[in-house]
């Protein structure tokens, strides 16, 4: 059995919160296909978001406690 090491925290630009990479991965916005590429790679590389731009909220209201955890 391999020892696999913790996913690293990188910055969301989405949530403007630190999550683990493999979190990003699950995102709809992410392209990434592996943890490493998000651990190691430039965010134009892995994400789409564009700030202003791509408001993800399926018709919740804005200020819903699940909007604001994004």
């Amino acid at each position: 059995m391999r020892d696999e090491k913790p996913a690293k925290s990188i910055y969301c630009v989405r949530n403007k919160a630190a999550k683990p990479a493999d979190e990003h991965l699950a995102c709809p916005y992410c392209f990434g296909k592996k943890r490493e590429a998000v651990e190691q790679g430039e965010r134009v590389d892995y994400c789409d978001f564009e700030e202003g731009r791509d408001p993800l909220s399926f018709g919740f209201p804005e200020d819903s406690t699940r909007a604001l955890k994004g």
